[in-house]
């Protein structure tokens, strides 16, 4: 069997909450703090439940989430702070053989939460632009 075709995948099983609308960013970070662009991530609907993210880079990465309910207020998307959160238990070893299936469940943010230091509605305008 020639491995050398096989690329990692990683897929995600997103659990919002029931009230939850709006988008939720999903993204492979080296370190458990978003203070810089995801590897690689995708944003969804809260209408979609799974992402799976192939042809990963080999490394160790952490698997963040952060929703968005809709607003009314544009100003309401800039406000980190109320951003529900998600992410994975543990830092994921990914090499050419990985294949892993994770549950991300996304709640309300914590005291202890770290910042979300990037801009996501720059990064979905990032992505449109592609």
């Amino acid at each position: 069997m020639d491995l050398q075709g096989k690329n990692p995948s990683i897929t995600c099983h997103i659990k919002s909450p029931n009230h939850f609308k709006g988008l939720i960013f999903i993204g492979l970070f080296p370190r458990p703090i978003p203070d810089q662009k995801p590897i690689m991530g995708t944003a969804i609907s809260h209408h979609q439940n799974v992402v799976s993210f192939t042809e990963i880079p080999d490394g160790s990465f952490y698997i963040l989430a952060a929703a968005l309910p809709w607003s009314l207020n544009p100003k309401d998307y800039f406000l980190a702070d109320s951003y529900l959160r998600g992410r994975s238990d543990a830092c994921f070893q990914v090499s050419r053989d990985t294949e892993l299936k994770v549950i991300i469940k996304i709640r309300e943010p914590l005291p202890y939460d770290p910042p979300i230091l990037i801009n996501l509605p720059l990064l979905l305008f990032e992505k449109e632009k592609t």
